[in-house]
């Protein structure tokens, strides 16, 4: 029984701390602290931890800010290195439309709806 209890917390502290980054980045984000989402994105990129959601979150910082090219070349990069990772090609139509873009905007949203 103790050695289950021990692997839970172990478990769980290799889990929560994965979200405890990107949980951080997310308030970041709310409260527009995007320098801060970058350097923590920077860090797990250098570090290859989670590396599909660093550069997803890197490409949305860049969005937000509205850095389009900067924003292009991550999501470019996240959908060459993780073509399966849906939220890359809903990243990609957010691009598209900010930049009025509308037709490959929507043909990003339709891969988005048929995967």
């Amino acid at each position: 029984m103790r050695a289950i209890f021990l692997y839970t917390l172990v478990i769980i502290g290799l889990f929560g701390h994965g979200q405890t980054v990107f949980s951080k980045v997310r308030e970041c984000i709310l409260v527009s602290a995007f320098k801060t989402s970058l350097h923590q994105m920077d860090s797990c990129i250098t570090k290859n931890y989670q590396k599909d959601s660093a550069i997803y979150y890197k490409g949305l910082i860049y969005l937000k800010i509205n850095s389009l090219k900067e924003a292009q070349t991550n999501c470019a990069l996240l959908i060459k290195s993780y073509p399966k990772f849906v939220e890359a090609h809903y990243l990609s139509g957010l691009i598209f439309l900010a930049e009025k873009n509308y037709q490959k905007s929507i043909d990003e949203f339709n891969v988005v709806l048929t995967k």
